[in-house]
């Protein structure tokens, strides 16, 4: 008989979490009987292999209206899994870990821990969190960190168990991204590529941290006018990115391309690909530009990408100036502040144009970046990660 698997997320589109969802339900094994529970309806869906089940309670603009539904998703869900007797009930993000816990019967409840926990949050929303991940994820019967430094914060500033915790990294669907990466570009971007291009992709909010490579940029374009940044993605500093952009006088060289199904056409044709962002989970974005044999730079921000650039090196490893690992680039961390043009740049951000010039001038070290990650991006393939999935 099956094993009936349930696969908890708000959507099957706009995401890394949702991505990673669609992958798991293509490389798990035929003998899975597998269930998408999602909380709404969207235009498009990531391509998936799992029945879909709807329980249409969206999003709400009010606290109240957040509880409330957050109360019917709890029973919603729990009488889906008794329906369809659910062996494995699989969370992602924060409040589908939340109704999958608290909706818990005779299945095996698993969450899976996203982002690197104790820097996503602030304030009072810190706090709730903080008591959320010790006394309610403790209840699951594993917990999955999508790195170690995820699993490092979980025990270090949560008290959560060792014992608790699984690292398994996300799959990636290498097969799908070489069928995609090729595909012609639209008329109005090949221009763009024309010059020396730079691309990032990922949600305009601040964890991302866009603003400072914007800035950096201006620097590499005294150096080098004909440069040109992409940005893919959308999100709420949109506009703020914008003005700096047009505050810096830097209209030209850079352009947003809004979401894209296929982000991976724009990743292969750039000279590199750069993650600016204050803190990740693991930042997928920098497997699948391995996979776009994409030279990458990224900050060495908590946590993931050493993980991904530098396995060999110690976690806990500061940098006061930029490093060539076996990779990519890490750079330190970016300090989160100065979003506007008129204050100088910050070291970190100093340094982030230098590497980039760095690797724009030297076409050895990003020919053998490029070749070294199209080889460690295998490591993340289905087959790879789906067998600790099976395991687990």
């Amino acid at each position: 008989m099956s094993k009936k698997i349930a696969f908890i997320i708000p959507a099957l589109t706009g995401g890394g979490a949702e991505r990673v969802v669609a992958n798991l339900t293509k490389g798990l094994p035929s003998n899975y009987e597998k269930f998408i529970i999602i909380y709404h309806t969207t235009d498009k869906s990531y391509e998936h292999n799992g029945r879909i089940i709807n329980l249409n309670i969206g999003s709400s603009d009010n606290k109240f209206g957040k509880i409330i539904n957050t109360i019917r998703r709890i029973v919603a869900l729990k009488k889906i899994k008794k329906k369809y007797k659910i062996d494995r009930s699989i969370s992602f993000l924060e409040n589908p870990n939340l109704i999958n816990i608290f909706s818990k019967g005779n299945e095996d409840v698993f969450v899976s821990i996203r982002n690197h926990q104790s820097s996503e949050f602030t304030g009072i929303t810190k706090i709730i969190n903080k008591v959320i991940v010790k006394f309610c994820y403790s209840k699951a019967d594993k917990i999955v960190a999508i790195s170690n430094g995820v699993k490092n914060d979980l025990i270090e500033n949560f008290g959560v168990k060792s014992k608790e915790i699984e690292t398994i990294y996300n799959p990636v669907d290498i097969e799908r991204i070489n069928n995609l990466k090729t595909k012609p570009l639209e008329e109005k971007y090949r221009k763009i590529y024309k010059n020396p291009t730079i691309i990032t992709v990922g949600r305009l909010t601040y964890q991302k941290g866009q603003w400072h490579l914007i800035r950096a940029f201006k620097k590499v374009v005294e150096k080098v006018p004909n440069v040109q940044l992409v940005i893919v993605g959308t999100g709420m500093l949109e506009e703020q990115l914008k003005q700096l952009i047009a505050d810096l006088n830097l209209t030209n060289n850079i352009h947003f391309t809004g979401f894209q199904d296929n982000p991976f056409k724009f990743i292969h044709l750039a000279d590199m690909f750069i993650l600016p962002s204050l803190f990740e989970g693991l930042g997928n974005v920098l497997l699948e530009a391995m996979a776009c044999e994409t030279p990458i730079i990224s900050t060495d921000c908590q946590s993931g990408p050493r993980e991904i650039l530098a396995p060999s090196t110690n976690l806990n490893t500061e940098l006061n100036n930029y490093s060539i690992e076996e990779y990519g680039v890490l750079i330190p961390v970016l300090n989160g502040n100065n979003i506007d043009s008129n204050q100088s740049l910050t070291p970190e951000e100093e340094l982030l144009g230098k590497a980039i010039l760095l690797l724009l001038n030297n076409k050895e070290l990003a020919e053998r970046l490029k070749i070294n990650g199209i080889k460690r991006v295998n490591e993340f393939s289905f087959e790879k990660i789906s067998k600790q999935w099976v395991d687990l």
